[in-house]
């Protein structure tokens, strides 16, 4: 700052600034807790199933069976989150979606 008035800005400036980078780690912090949260629920449900399966004594290919489809149930059949994908996209991407997660399932199927 080369002047009084420079400098008068550019202390006036510095709380928005703060203010500005605060409100950005804050969200941040946000997102990665919601993900987070997402994550141990799927991780819990997944724990739980592995444990039904080891008391059952089911043949580990049956077991991983079990867990991939659990697992693609899990990451594409979540009500809350269709609801946050799909809400208000339009019909076409809606369509160019499920095929690529359709065309996916049906080639990734044995």
């Amino acid at each position: 700052a080369q002047n009084d008035m420079e400098r008068y800005f550019l202390s006036s400036l510095t709380p928005l600034v703060q203010m500005s980078m605060a409100y950005v780690f804050a969200e941040l912090v946000l997102l990665a807790n919601r993900m987070s949260i997402m994550s141990n629920r799927r991780l819990e449900a997944m724990a739980f199933i592995q444990a039904a399966m080891e008391a059952l004594g089911l043949p580990r290919e049956i077991q991983g069976r079990i867990l991939r489809y659990h697992g693609y149930i899990q990451r594409h059949h979540n009500p809350d989150m269709y609801e946050a994908l799909l809400n208000g996209l339009s019909r076409d991407l809606v369509v160019e979606m499920k095929r690529f997660i359709f065309g996916k399932l049906l080639s990734d199927s044995p």
